[in-house]
């Protein structure tokens, strides 16, 4: 027979235990650790359902937000604003009943000033069978004729003008086959922007056959940009600064410069003159 001996201090007294085989035990830190992580992933679950199914309902409801019957006028229901344009007026042309034939503008231009002053007059026949001609003079700085063909009965002269200065004081019918008492005098005078349409009203009516020379004065400041009357600079072969005066009145920049029929299709016979240094060539 053989005797063992057990030294009690060494066994570990939680591993002594009568309980039954199939019992586990798991350290507190483990199983708080376990259940904080379920709980994590539940609550991040039960979120994104929330989330998702709101969105998905929201996206049902706009795709269905149109309701159409057939029995009835078709109605639409939305709850998003719905935006209207609206058109820009036309803009104005200058009426026909006076046709353009001549201008005679003269211009004097300051480069130093950078401005351009000039006066105008204008002169036309009114007749019956539309074979006459309507005429303006302008000038800068100077004088303009502007020779027209009245068509058809009226009282108002219609020109195009942009950034122009009118002396109304100088508007004047200066001349006529009628008799001087019989001049129309200017009435009033009014501006449409958004057309660049000048309105002359006068006191009485152009009478058909008849011819008349309108005058005025105007100035301006001389453009900087590729049109009108406009100023450029360059450098010459001695290193020198330059500036010079050019034109570009196409297609409607003519109206810069004086007033005028300026319509492409309205076209008219020009005597141009320049009053400027004689060293300025």
């Amino acid at each position: 027979m053989v005797s063992e001996s057990f030294d009690l201090s060494t066994i570990d007294p939680v591993t002594v235990t009568n309980s039954p085989k199939d019992t586990y035990h798991v350290k507190k830190t483990v199983f708080w650790t376990i259940l904080f992580a379920i709980f994590a992933i539940f609550i991040t679950l039960l979120i994104l359902t929330v989330y998702f199914g709101v969105h998905q309902k929201r996206a049902v409801t706009e795709s269905t937000s149109t309701k159409i019957t057939t029995n009835l006028p078709i109605e639409i229901s939305t709850s998003h604003l719905i935006e209207t344009t609206t058109s820009a007026p036309p803009v104005g042309r200058v009426p026909t009943n006076l046709r353009q034939e001549e201008y005679r503008l003269t211009i004097s231009p300051n480069l130093t000033s950078e401005k351009f002053t000039g006066s105008l007059n204008i002169s036309f026949i009114k007749t019956k069978n539309n074979k006459n001609f309507f005429c303006f003079v302008f000038f800068f700085s100077g004088t303009l004729f502007y020779i027209f063909t009245c068509l058809e009965t009226t009282n108002e002269v219609v020109l195009h003008q942009k950034d122009l200065s009118l002396n109304n004081s100088s508007i004047k019918i200066i001349n006529s086959s009628l008799t001087t008492s019989h001049l129309p005098i200017l009435d009033s005078s009014s501006y449409d922007g958004y057309s660049e349409l000048v309105r002359l009203k006068f006191s009485s009516s152009f009478i058909p056959t008849q011819n008349y020379t309108l005058y005025l004065n105007f100035s301006a400041n001389i453009s900087h940009e590729l049109h009108g009357l406009y100023i450029s600079r360059y450098i010459d072969i001695n290193g020198m600064n330059k500036t010079f005066m050019t034109s570009q009145m196409e297609p409607t920049h003519a109206r810069t410069v004086f007033p005028c029929i300026d319509e492409p299709a309205r076209k008219a016979i020009f005597y141009i003159s320049v009053i400027h240094d004689s060293h300025w060539f």
